[in-house]
């Protein structure tokens, strides 16, 4: 889990900046990058399911 904190796609540019984090519940996590505003939901099965906003902007 303690990677996904970081936005794959940002890491780097953003100098290690730390995702927002959104929701934190039991068994799932919600987090968002300050940058590209992609949202990663990540269950405590290991299940990650990824949100790219910018698909959404071109519908």
């Amino acid at each position: 889990m303690e990677l996904l904190r970081y936005c794959l796609k940002c890491y780097l540019e953003l100098g290690k900046q730390e995702w927002e984090t959104i929701i934190v519940l039991d068994d799932m996590w919600v987090m968002q990058c300050p940058r590209c505003r992609t949202i990663y939901s990540c269950f405590s099965d290991g299940t990650i399911l990824i949100i790219d906003r910018s698909f959404y902007q071109g519908l």
